[in-house]
């Protein structure tokens, strides 16, 4: 589904078949200039997210327990850098080695 944000309505809705991928039906990235992409965690693809931000777009996406991305930002939740965050893979943080208030 397609949903404008700024009046909370859907634009475009395609329904298929339980064995269709629903990948298949992602936009074109060209077509997500100035806009987000909000997804679920079955939609990781890193090519098509850089293509969306060569575009112009951004994304937000759930990612699975099997990610293991290196941090290039982290804040508190005052908006604070951590910088000691920065460069470390995310299963490399816990309560044990860090003791910022919020790791989410």
């Amino acid at each position: 589904m397609t949903m404008s944000l700024s009046d909370l309505s859907p634009k475009t809705m395609t329904i298929t078949a339980d064995t269709a991928s629903e990948r298949a039906y992602l936009p074109k990235v060209e077509t997500l200039n100035n806009k987000l992409l909000l997804a679920d965690a079955g939609y990781v693809d890193f090519d098509y997210f850089d293509r969306i931000h060569q575009h112009g777009g951004s994304f937000l996406v759930r990612g699975t327990k099997s990610l293991n991305l290196i941090i290039i930002e982290a804040r508190n939740s005052n908006g604070r850098l951590l910088p000691k965050l920065v460069g470390k893979k995310l299963k490399e943080i816990c309560r044990k080695t860090n003791r910022s208030s919020a790791l989410d």
